[in-house]
């Protein structure tokens, strides 16, 4: 065995010499042509992805909007005006569509630590049930206000996620962030005076909505970036959005229960909604397609976020209120002045340099600013992770 190990280099040697005599003696063998990609490839390709993510943005769009519109439409039309109801039946769809889509794509449900049940309450339950209450105020809402002004307050969605964040220690607040507020405060203000119709307990529900979306935010940020992430999550377990909404659905869908029995049980059984019937079965057949859009706006947010970057989504998210108030306008005919116009672009930009800010510390630092460190040298990966 050894005489053979010794002979393997002598017989490589040979096999090179025959090469080099058979290459004319010059002293060194031509290596085969390479094949180089051709320009037009690589520019057909780009193109092909610039497409294809143009095409998930108007798919988002459309979803996206076509689901605000008929909401409006289905409440305000008074076709279904119980807007906790309607939650409900939102949250539990989204529920097992979302449990379906996991097993579609062979993604395991989060699993969470054994006997982290303090995070697990703080983060998980808090932010499900903040999600019930944050949606259900803005159905509500619906019912009051129009569709143009919904989208100008919560464009104030930024302010109240500095100010919890600065709270949770989650923010560090800071001049530029500053600036930002008062931006987006201003336009709000703005935006809301003139003609423009104003209705006090629809703005009520709006700005109630748009604080709880911002608690909500920052509890969700906790959940994925803060230090509890690790006592609840693991160090290996890096959670897909999917993953998120499955994990958050049943404790939405619980709140939704509670109330939807609390304030629209007795409305719902006298109108017998649900008792059979052609308007029954024609009413069971808006929501679940009302339904489809809403899950359809989840799954299609992030294959934006899949195609494309941060701030590509920054920018698509700020457009599509633009679009949505266009929508509004020859949908519902809403009004707006020229003082009403200038406070809703404040609004937009105030949301826009607030994602911008927002991504460029992303790109230095750790959203929370907790630098965890290196996980155990024997922590194996388990199910849950990816």
């Amino acid at each position: 065995v050894k005489v053979v190990e010794l002979d393997q280099p002598l017989r490589r040697r040979r096999k090179l010499e025959d090469l080099v005599h058979a290459a004319g003696g010059a002293g060194r063998v031509e290596p085969p042509p390479l094949d180089r990609p051709k320009r037009g490839g690589a520019h057909a390709r780009a193109a092909r992805e610039i497409a294809l993510a143009a095409a998930v943005i108007v798919a988002w769009y459309a979803v996206s909007i076509s689901a605000v519109v008929s909401n409006k439409l289905m409440l305000r039309a008074r076709r279904f005006p119980h807007p906790f109801t309607m939650l409900l039946i939102f949250a539990a769809a989204k529920w097992v569509l979302a449990r379906l889509a996991l097993l579609f794509w062979k993604l395991p449900p989060l699993a969470f630590q054994p006997g982290a049940w303090r995070p697990y309450l703080g983060a998980v339950a808090a932010t499900g049930v903040l999600t019930a209450v944050d949606v259900g105020l803005g159905l509500c809402a619906y019912m009051h206000v129009t569709v143009t002004f919904v989208v100008i307050v919560r464009a104030s969605a930024p302010c109240w996620q500095l100010l919890f964040g600065a709270a949770m220690g989650l923010e560090k607040p800071k001049l530029e962030l500053v600036l930002v507020l008062l931006l987006t405060s201003t336009g709000v203000g703005l935006a809301a005076l003139g003609d423009f119709e104003f209705n006090a307990h629809g703005f009520a529900l709006v700005l109630a909505s748009t604080v709880l979306a911002g608690l909500r935010a920052c509890l969700l940020q906790r959940l994925l970036h803060g230090a509890r992430s690790i006592e609840l999550l693991g160090w290996r377990q890096r959670p897909h959005p999917l993953q998120v909404v499955y994990a958050l659905a049943p404790w939405t869908a619980a709140a939704a229960l509670a109330l939807a029995l609390s304030v629209e049980g007795g409305a719902i059984r006298r109108a017998g909604l649900f008792d059979g019937g052609d308007a029954a079965h024609l009413l069971l057949l808006r929501l679940a397609g009302l339904c489809a859009l809403v899950f359809a706006t989840v799954l299609a947010e992030l294959s934006v976020v899949a195609r494309t970057s941060a701030l590509t989504l920054s920018v698509a998210a700020t457009l599509k209120e633009v679009v949505t108030i266009g929508v509004a306008e020859e949908v519902f005919h809403d009004h707006l002045t020229k003082l009403n116009l200038f406070g809703l672009l404040l609004c937009l930009l105030g949301a826009q340099s607030y994602s911008m800010v927002k991504l460029g510390r992303t790109r230095k630092t750790p959203r929370s600013g907790f630098t965890p460190p290196p996980p155990p040298p024997h922590d194996h990966p388990r199910n849950g992770d990816l």
